[in-house]
């Protein structure tokens, strides 16, 4: 092997001015490599249609099919890139510190799965992310396949497909914002195919520079050289950029919005200062960077205009800027960033608790949990990312595994500028802008497949140009015996493959197909609902956690319907208590099972065990008020009341500002029979608000408060005279009192209003005639 060096090249699309030249095993020409190289590089540009590919026979639609698609392809080109590896030294990996960087990244966050709460999450993750360390082992085996087998026209093509793709999403997006094709996650900002607006901004970002990178390469040239099919290129990318930029603009991602201004900075920046050989490039970067500086200008002075008011992403985005200019924190805290606000103060408690490794990957619910701040109450109540790429890999893999990913960036950099670097000026401040960009889209998001594919072939394009083949490596590969290779090395590679394949993917997408038909309705009734899920969980999958949620739903609804056969109930009932039972052996620490379980119980009516799983929950999350009304509320089924005034006070301590608190708080002192203390707690609630709560008039009737219980379905009926339940519940507060026949003319208004309820209502007429309570 030569050594590497460097000479000056103008290539006819001008992609850069300094080639790297290294002597390397030139690639064979035999028939079979030939193949083999050409099926990778078929599988390798299938990756960037996965966007596409929505699977509504799969749970979770936009992201598992995407997913397990990618996972599959992977799987099938490093088999045959092994193989072409072996026939084809050329193929053998190229070693680099990004190489190296990204290798020990993978190997400590492989170490910090190990030593999670939940270890077969950390590794496999579930059906709603995908991601865990098997997705990050298969984004390292894609990167070693396109830094080894890629060439400098084939990777100019991939940007091409890539491109393309995303312009076919770019239609897609229009259609919605036209009326003509739903938005899957709200009324106004569009998902496309992607499924959710963020992902949707962090993929248009990349693209956005992908067609800047591509269209760089011909400003370095005089148009005088310039052929139709330059001239055909220019006007796609232009347009490719245009296009793509304003689907990110319309996603209203602010994280984006602000990574492809900061890019954009960043790169014209450098070109204005730096570019001393191109003047239309440094004329071009400086007329473009005076123009954000003009439109940007405009946009704060506008910011409160009705214009920006009406468009919600530069509304949304104006709110934010009003509130950094004013440098009012408390504002932008009390904004759509409060969840990261409070979101982030938990992850440190976090990482505080274990700086090192981390908890491993799909950890952050262990985290939330335990140190889940009351004032959350209105946010997502199960958070699994804090929405920080510093944050998220600090939970993951700690320091350690932060400074690795971190370490991924710097050793790129160090590539891209360093003396003798393979790319122009140009080239490597667009990259660099990339780079700035994405970090920053990441600050308040995270990844998804979308956007690690486009990543993995930036950090894979650069690699292969600065990456340099081991000659023991190639040393090694050569010495081995063709009949060795041939006879055992090949085939057993391909029978690994083959068992990966099915291990990795085949239950898991079994289940989740199986459990798209356990909550459809199908013919045959909730005997074939139950089939499925039975066959759902025979797979024994990743996906098994989230099936069992759905089956402990699906079973507290069968509990509750009156004309289902009892047979049924009990097989759901039997089903669901036994899964539940091996979920919380496999995860005893996870408050939400632990939760689930106990408000299912709960429903059912077996209060003794109930409460035992509630206040295991309690103990792993003690401030969050989901947890604490549940405890509470299966005390005050139980009777308990003193135990269910003190666990409705914890939550109410925690934020007495929540509403549901304190009526919660209130309703325990009333059952309680603590009337004073409980006008006290409920003063702040409007009377009419807490009289037209009907959760009220029960505790009020069941405390015998009559009066009060009279009071609340008088407020009840005023509020919506057509229900006829409200009239029965004034009917039971009327007989308590005495008042025999208005309560049964009261029944009889109620029979009228829902004939379905008169014999009911006859019924309770007759318990009224023979003196009893009902």
């Amino acid at each position: 092997m030569a050594n590497q060096k460097n000479s000056r090249k103008q290539k006819k699309d001008g992609t850069s001015e300094e080639v790297s030249q290294v002597s390397v095993t030139r690639q064979s020409n035999d028939i079979v490599d030939v193949v083999l190289r050409s099926i990778i590089l078929c599988g390798i540009f299938i990756l960037p249609f996965l966007c596409l590919f929505v699977s509504s026979h799969l749970f979770f639609p936009f992201i598992t099919g995407k997913n397990f698609s990618f996972r599959i392809i992977v799987e099938i080109i490093a088999c045959l890139w092994i193989i072409l590896a072996l026939r084809d030294r050329s193929a053998l990996p190229k070693f680099s510190r990004i190489f190296q960087a990204f290798g020990v990244f993978v190997a400590l966050i492989f170490i910090s799965d190990l030593l999670s709460p939940n270890v077969s999450k950390s590794f496999w993750s579930n059906y709603e992310r995908m991601e865990g360390w098997v997705t990050l082992a298969h984004l390292f085996v894609l990167f070693v396949v396109l830094s080894s087998v890629m060439t400098k026209k084939v990777w100019e093509w991939l940007f091409r497909v890539s491109l393309f793709v995303s312009f076919i999403i770019f239609i897609y997006s229009c259609r919605q914002l036209l009326g003509q094709l739903a938005i899957h996650q709200g009324a106004t900002r569009i998902d496309a195919t992607i499924g959710n607006s963020a992902y949707l901004g962090g993929y248009m970002l990349f693209h956005v520079f992908f067609a800047l990178y591509l269209l760089s390469g011909y400003a370095r040239r005089s148009y005088e050289t310039f052929e139709f099919e330059d001239y055909f290129w220019i006007i796609s990318y232009s347009v490719f950029a245009l296009a793509d930029t304003f689907i990110l603009y319309k996603t209203a991602t602010r994280g984006a919005t602000i990574g492809l201004v900061a890019g954009i900075v960043c790169v014209t920046i450098g070109l204005a200062v730096f570019e001393k050989k191109n003047k239309i490039l440094r004329s071009v970067s400086i007329a473009i960077l005076a123009v954000i500086v003009l439109v940007g200008g405009l946009f704060i002075f506008q910011r409160n205009s009705d214009f920006v008011k009406n468009h919600e992403p530069l509304f949304r985005l104006a709110a934010f800027t009003d509130d950094l200019l004013t440098f009012d924190t408390k504002a932008i805290c009390e904004g759509e960033m409060k969840s990261r606000c409070l979101l982030w103060p938990v992850a440190l408690k976090g990482v505080g608790e274990r700086p090192l490794l981390g908890w491993g990957q799909e950890s952050f619910n262990y985290v939330f949990n335990k140190y889940y701040d009351p004032l959350m109450f209105h946010q997502e109540q199960w958070f699994d990312r804090t929405h920080n790429i510093i944050f998220d890999w600090l939970i993951a893999g700690g320091i350690l595994g932060l400074l690795a990913y971190l370490s991924i960036f710097g050793f790129t950099f160090y590539y891209l500028w360093r003396k003798g670097s393979p790319f122009s000026f140009s080239e490597k401040s667009l990259l660099t802008g990339l780079f700035v960009g994405y970090f920053f889209h990441n600050l308040t998001v995270f990844d998804n497949i979308t956007s690690y594919i486009p990543f993995i072939m930036v950090l894979a394009y650069i690699d292969s140009f600065v990456g340099v083949p081991s000659p023991k490596v190639e040393e090694k590969v050569g010495a081995l015996d063709s009949g060795l290779k041939n006879r055992m090395i090949i085939p057993l590679v391909c029978l690994v493959t083959v068992f990966i394949l099915y291990k990795v993917n085949a239950p898991p997408i079994l289940a989740a197909t199986e459990l798209i038909q356990a909550l459809s309705n199908l013919q045959g009734g909730p005997a074939v609902n139950l089939a499925r899920f039975e066959k759902a969980l025979s797979h024994r999958s990743f996906g098994d956690p989230e099936i069992r949620e759905q089956l402990l739903q699906t079973a507290t609804q069968a509990s509750n319907a009156p004309n289902l056969d009892q047979k049924i109930k009990g097989e759901f009932f039997s089903l669901a208590r036994n899964e539940m039972l091996l979920q919380l052996e496999q995860a005893p620490n996870d408050a939400r099972y632990q939760l689930f379980n106990g408000t299912f119980l709960m429903a059912i009516g077996d209060l003794d065990n109930a409460i035992l799983y509630l206040k295991k929950a309690q103990e792993l999350s003690p401030k969050k008020q989901a947890i604490l009304f549940s405890v509470g509320s299966a005390y005050l089924s139980k009777k308990d009341y003193p135990n269910a005034v003190a666990t409705m006070k914890i939550a109410f301590d925690g934020d007495p500002t929540l509403n549901e608190s304190r009526t919660l708080y209130g309703l325990s002192l009333i059952y309680a029979k603590q009337p004073e203390l409980a006008a006290e707690v409920l003063k702040p609630i409007p009377l009419d608000s807490v009289l037209g709560d009907e959760r009220f008039i029960v505790a009020f009737y069941t405390s015998g408060y009559f009066e009060n219980a009279l009071q609340s379905a008088n407020a009840l009926i005023k509020k919506n005279p057509s229900n006829a339940n409200y009239y029965f519940m004034r009917a039971a507060v009327l007989n308590g009192t005495g008042r025999k026949a208005e309560a049964i003319a009261d029944l009889n208004r109620g029979a009228e209003l829902n004939p379905s309820a008169k014999a009911q209502a006859d019924d309770y007429v007759k318990q009224i005639k023979a003196g009893k309570m009902f």
